[in-house]
């Protein structure tokens, strides 16, 4: 008898943040128009029919954690080269995006794993399972708009098809890991680990889908452990070890800008995830006032390196600090700056101390209604939550969870500011 984990998944949309005005009087007045939300993924609409039992030993997990996050075992490997290297029919597939261009579909695997933090392993192995096109030609024409069956219209092309599976991993993943946010598995052993939750849900999900034959996911769960074994090896003694020590703590972060004396920055998003609109609620945004500018033209503000760190990653309107110094971002404490504007945006490889100017706020590199950052964390991979064990803590702010995403709070004493997408005064850092 399958026995249920009870974690609940709630839906939710995007608040998208607004750079605020100058205060004049009671209110601050901003603009108001939002971008249209990007629809929920299917992660967030329906739990999934229970997969069958017929040879998964669920008194065994499936895969360790360090597998399915991106974090320290992906240090160092080449996803993008893999596939090129491979020469399977993927390693000539392309794809237009906005912001690169027509872009090779390997690479397309390399920034979605790197975004959402799932191992670029994981998503290789489930394209070979599903589709026999990363290290061969299986001879039959591929669908290049739903690679992986999900036919969905929100889902077209690579990067979505590829940014679905990732979603379905991170929405197991951190229900398990954290609880937060809620999410109802049905799972042949509660005691199972985060990862083996996260697979065993995306190809529950894959057949809720529509991608697999009714009844045929656990089948197809199989075959890609076989897949992900025979390529890359048993994963056990590589990533047996816990990617979140005990005891962990976060080391001492300052605010993300210049003295709001100076010139005042508010909350505009609590707690909410940190990529797309599935995963654990660990970034928050703040937005500087204008100055007469346009609400989402580059601000003239500076964000600012909250601790020393070297930059791992700059490009598509994120900057990424690595606190350790390495240079991977897979490993140890990062901070995710998005929505640093190209111009005035560090390069990759730039040591920095506390307190140096990292970029400029703007709204590249994803849906905003105003120049604003955002920020949250990773260690070892792993998106840690705002709010819980590890709190998010920023030159004394703390933050704390709301009801939704995008609200919440930050306290600092008896002080206290709560997030506002409008900039209004009570979301203003004194």
């Amino acid at each position: 008898m399958i026995r249920k984990l009870p974690i609940l998944l709630a839906a939710f949309t995007l608040a998208c943040n607004l750079p605020f005005l100058q205060p004049r009087g009671s209110a601050l007045p901003v603009a108001s128009t939002l971008p249209p939300a990007f629809a929920p993924t299917q992660a967030v609409t329906a739990s999934p029919a229970p997969l069958p039992q017929a040879t998964l030993d669920p008194s065994q997990n499936l895969l360790p954690d360090g597998a399915v996050v991106d974090g320290p075992s992906a240090c160092g490997f080449d996803a993008a080269a893999e596939i090129t290297t491979a020469g399977g029919w993927l390693s000539a597939a392309e794809q237009y995006l906005p912001s690169t261009g027509r872009t090779p579909a390997a690479q397309v695997l390399a920034r979605v794993a790197l975004e959402n933090s799932v191992n670029p392993r994981l998503l290789i192995a489930l394209l070979e399972s599903r589709c026999h096109c990363v290290y061969g030609d299986s001879g039959e024409k591929m669908d290049e708009t739903y690679l992986l069956g999900v036919r969905d219209e929100r889902y077209k092309g690579f990067y979505r098809q590829f940014t679905w599976a990732a979603e379905q991993v991170n929405a197991a993943f951190y229900a398990r890991q954290f609880g937060s946010p809620p999410l109802e598995l049905a799972l042949p052993n509660p005691a199972w680990n985060a990862g083996s939750a996260a697979v065993w849900y995306l190809f529950s999900r894959l057949e809720a889908a529509g991608a697999l034959p009714p009844g045929g996911g656990e089948a197809a769960l199989n075959e890609f452990l076989g897949v992900y074994a025979a390529r890359f090896g048993d994963p056990w003694p590589r990533d047996a070890a816990p990617l979140l020590p005990p005891g962990l703590k976060q080391p001492e972060l300052t605010l993300p800008f210049p003295d709001p004396a100076e010139h005042p920055w508010a909350l505009t998003g609590g707690p909410h995830p940190p990529w797309t609109r599935v995963g654990p609620w660990a970034a928050l945004d703040f937005a500087p006032t204008l100055r007469g500018e346009e609400a989402c033209s580059v601000s003239p503000d500076w964000v600012l390196a909250p601790a020393a760190g070297r930059v791992a990653r700059s490009a598509n309107g994120a900057l990424v600090l690595d606190l350790d110094f390495d240079g991977c971002e897979q490993s140890g404490w990062a901070l995710l700056f998005m929505h640093i504007a190209e111009d005035g945006r560090l390069p990759v490889g730039t040591d920095v101390k506390p307190g140096a100017r990292l970029g400029h706020p703007s709204c590249e590199g994803g849906p905003a209604s105003g120049a604003h950052v955002h920020v949250a964390r990773k260690y070892n991979g792993v998106w840690i939550p705002a709010d819980g064990a590890i709190p998010f803590v920023l030159g004394g702010w703390q933050a704390h969870f709301g009801e939704k995403p995008y609200q919440g709070s930050l306290t600092n004493g008896d002080r206290t500011v709560t997030a506002s997408p409008y900039g209004a005064r009570g979301s203003v850092i004194p």
